[in-house]
């Protein structure tokens, strides 16, 4: 107890009623801040005063119901010109101009967003080079790490951050030039890069592009979330009609298909004839489904170095 205390000193009381999402049934229909709650967090957005009134309805309508606001634990990310004008208006808040993290994306300026992806970036960058050094002894096993764990690591960011393709590209640096020669014991041509890019029932490997996939993700959640936005905006409690997210989904999905489609056979189009034959043998259904489990040696599925590289 006492090291929890010494590392959240100002730790906030909570009761049943946080839970139920009270204050935000009981905030007045006269505040217009735009609002947005995960559990017991919550993100208020409109012009300066009309946050301010949100703010002061929270820590009123709040602690009847077991909610207590704490400005400690709160920041405001403000325009550059609104700074002096937040700061008297919000004394004891966190007044960041430049940008925040928040649920694990970045909000805020430009700049913030370069620095913060690009902190992340040199993360990945150290992980990616850290499992091609395993790749040289396990080609196999490093194979599925990647394909089933690390590359996940930057997908969210993908979806939710927009315009990051060349922050993104020392992360494909390190990926083709450190990575795959360490899986395959061998640089690969532009086209054999573009390959390896398509998905395992394509030919291909699995190993996309992040910088060329970034725009076509965010775009695609932009889409998919739209529903659920339209509802935010209207401040309404009601969940997105399923069907119409399902609608959406299904067409995202199938248009994805139709430009991987367009790029095989662009990539096929670049490649000699014997590896075209070599593509369309491995796009026979199930051909290349040996790729996409992960080797157990308790099913057999374990291959020996030479056999898996070959």
């Amino acid at each position: 107890m006492r090291q929890l205390k010494e590392k959240h000193p100002d730790a906030q009381r909570a009761k049943l009623g946080s839970l139920l999402f009270g204050p935000v049934e009981d905030i007045p229909d006269s505040v217009t801040a735009k609002q947005c709650w995960f559990t017991d967090d919550a993100t208020g957005a409109r012009p300066l005063q009309e946050v301010k009134q949100w703010w002061d309805e929270l820590r009123e309508a709040g602690p009847p119901l077991g909610y207590y606001p704490n400005a400690k634990k709160c920041w405001l990310v403000v325009k550059p010109k609104e700074e002096s004008r937040a700061k008297e208006m919000f004394t004891g808040t966190g007044i960041n101009t430049e940008g925040r993290k928040h649920l694990g994306a970045a909000l805020g300026s430009q700049s913030y967003l370069e620095e913060y992806v690009g902190g992340k970036v040199e993360d990945w960058v150290e992980e990616v080079t850290r499992l091609a050094a395993f790749a040289r002894s396990q080609p196999q096993a490093s194979y599925p790490a990647f394909t089933f764990g690390l590359r996940h690591r930057w997908t969210y960011f993908m979806r939710t951050l927009p315009d990051i393709e060349n922050l993104l590209q020392p992360l494909e640096r390190a990926i083709s030039d450190v990575l795959i020669p360490a899986l395959i014991e061998r640089n690969c041509s532009e086209a054999e890069c573009d390959l390896r890019a398509l998905p395992v029932r394509m030919g291909g490997l699995g190993l996309t592009n992040p910088s060329d996939s970034a725009d076509a993700e965010y775009s695609a959640s932009i889409r998919v979330s739209a529903p659920l936005v339209s509802k935010i905006e209207a401040q309404s409690h009601q969940t997105p009609e399923e069907a119409e997210v399902k609608r959406l989904v299904y067409t995202t999905r199938k248009e994805k298909e139709g430009g991987l489609k367009e790029e095989l056979e662009k990539v096929k189009a670049m490649l000699p004839d014997k590896t075209q034959r070599a593509m369309d043998l491995a796009c026979e259904k199930g051909a290349s489904s040996w790729l996409t489990v992960i080797p157990l040696s308790l099913y057999g599925f374990g291959l020996f170095k030479i056999i898996f590289k070959s």
